[in-house]
């Protein structure tokens, strides 16, 4: 599976990468939403986005949005990946039709095998 994983703490996209490779999967980092558009304006070959809410710039909520409004991106699953995510806000993401599923920080082995065995490649 080819992965981005768009948060603004290099710890946290460390450690998903080193998690989600350990699997057999490719991870791309990006460290915003406006560097994930970047990225994903030359390359929508993703299987699966792995979004942080809270980051400058380009928070999770917009970039969610901004990728439902894009047909070629709308189609990769997005699951949001956040410590804190208060239930109205999480209403509202629901809404979009790439998110497919939430992560809660911090981000665990045990944790990113349920993932993995929810898109079917565990």
């Amino acid at each position: 599976m080819r992965i981005l994983t768009i948060d603004d703490s290099e710890t946290t996209r460390a450690k998903i990468k080193m998690t989600f490779e350990k699997y057999g999967h490719h991870v791309l980092e990006a460290k915003s939403g406006s560097h994930a558009h970047d990225i994903l304006r030359h390359d929508t070959s993703f299987d699966l986005i792995i979004c942080d809410m809270n980051m400058p710039d380009m928070d999770g909520a917009q970039f969610v949005k901004s990728q439902d409004e894009d047909e070629n991106l709308r189609k990769i699953p997005t699951v949001i990946c956040s410590s804190h995510l208060e239930e109205k806000l999480a209403d509202s993401l629901k809404s979009h039709s790439c998110v497919k599923g939430w992560l809660n920080k911090p981000v665990t082995e045990k944790k990113v095998k349920s993932l993995l065995f929810k898109f079917g490649d565990a």
